[in-house]
């Protein structure tokens, strides 16, 4: 009887879900005081809501200086060596601000750079930027957890190109438009030019004995390539891990 109520026990526990425990005031840790105390409680519990419901990890860390490192790696670091993210692969987000030179940075690892790439990285780091520049870190850093957890309700990328379609569509207008206007100018138009120079010649009236071809100047055509656009530039972090992510200065 003591085995079967045991083997139940063991069977209840194995059905019940398992959450992970964590630390949700160490997800916001404001070493350099741009944030009141309210205004953190209110981040934390954005990201709270972002690890509970896509059991994905949102970090953010203000400094006075990175210490001698660069954006990048001081972001990496705080991230990997503070045992933050979730999943074998570390799946998160950390978003730093250092004030020493007003750098700002966002790291992504595990799925969160197969989600978040460099086109919604960037996407990001438009919306930021001005409140950052403005010294309104509340407003930039509840931008970036509602860009996030945007991205992570439509895991596809694509859903910041909006602008890119109204850029196509207009693009596409103005060829239409241009293509009307050479066609009614072609209607105007009903003198033909000749293929050949000897059409314009009055017959008999030139005598061609040499002939010679001088090029006065050469024209190069070049083709830009485009950019890939959806993917992440994925790099190596000192503790050996795979990051995501980008920055600047403000």
């Amino acid at each position: 009887m003591r085995r079967i109520i045991c083997a139940l026990i063991v069977f209840l526990l194995m059905a019940c879900p398992v959450y992970a425990t964590y630390d949700i005031d160490a997800r916001v840790y404001d070493g350099a005081g741009l944030l009141s105390e309210s205004e953190s409680s209110s981040l934390k519990s954005r990201i709270n809501n972002i690890i509970d419901k896509y059991n994905f990890d949102a970090v953010i860390v203000t400094v006075d200086s990175l210490d001698g490192k660069s954006p990048r790696d001081y972001a990496d670091d705080y991230y990997d060596y503070n045992g933050f993210g979730f999943g074998d692969s570390y799946d998160g987000i950390i978003f730093l601000i250092s004030i020493e030179d007003r750098d700002f940075y966002i790291s992504t690892a595990g799925k969160g750079y197969q989600i978040i790439d460099d086109l919604r990285i960037n996407a990001i780091n438009n919306e930021v930027v001005s409140y950052l520049s403005s010294d309104k870190y509340y407003q930039a850093l509840t931008k970036f957890l509602e860009m996030t957890e945007r991205y992570l309700e439509n895991p596809e990328s694509g859903s910041e190109g909006s602008g890119g379609s109204f850029v196509f569509v207009w693009i596409a207008a103005l060829i239409i438009a241009l293509i009307s206007v050479l066609l009614m100018k072609a209607q105007l138009n009903t003198a033909r030019p000749k293929p050949m120079a000897h059409d314009y010649v009055v017959p008999g009236s030139f005598n061609l004995t040499h002939k010679r071809d001088t090029f006065l100047t050469t024209n190069t055509t070049r083709t830009l390539r485009p950019k890939d656009t959806g993917k992440s530039e994925v790099h190596t972090s000192s503790s050996g891990r795979k990051h995501g992510g980008g920055g600047g200065k403000f």
